[in-house]
């Protein structure tokens, strides 16, 4: 019975499953990628790089910075000491205990020139979560119309 629905409607379910699995993949890619990350904290000229992939730099100098908070990770292991930091055009990243080698001098680093400001949060509705948002609700309506034309 689900072979005969797949074979009818093949071009509607194949459609489906490619937009799952490409969401899945994209989000995969850009969640490895952003976790094969090295950080280097220089102190004597204040800036922070952030190496992608051992090739692509990113680098926030002490102007580009507003602050940074220190917080408590948590995950589905245990809980992490972490680290966000604000800059001034409303981006942030964070470092945790957890994906991070030398996460205590890191933290000491930034402390030495970058202020902590404990009012910061931590932005959920980034520009990655709007497009994931935006492709569901892609998903979505495909299925709906997929439904409606069905009958």
């Amino acid at each position: 019975m689900i072979l005969n629905q797949i074979i009818e409607d093949f071009e509607f379910i194949g459609l489906t499953a490619l937009l799952m699995f490409s969401l899945m993949a994209f989000m995969g890619l850009y969640f490895g990628i952003s976790s094969l990350r090295t950080v280097i904290v220089d102190s004597q000229r204040k800036n922070v790089e952030i190496v992608y992939l051992w090739f692509w730099r990113t680098t926030v100098t002490e102007a580009e910075i507003t602050g940074f908070k220190s917080y408590a990770f948590t995950n589905n292991i245990g809980i992490y000491s972490g680290i966000l930091v604000q800059l001034k055009n409303g981006k942030q990243f964070q470092l945790s205990e957890f994906d991070t080698k030398n996460f205590t001098a890191i933290r000491d680093a930034m402390s030495s020139f970058i202020e902590n400001k404990n009012e910061l949060k931590l932005n959920i509705w980034t520009s990655l979560n709007k497009a994931v948002f935006v492709y569901a609700g892609m998903f979505i309506v495909l299925l709906v119309v997929g439904k409606i034309l069905e009958w």
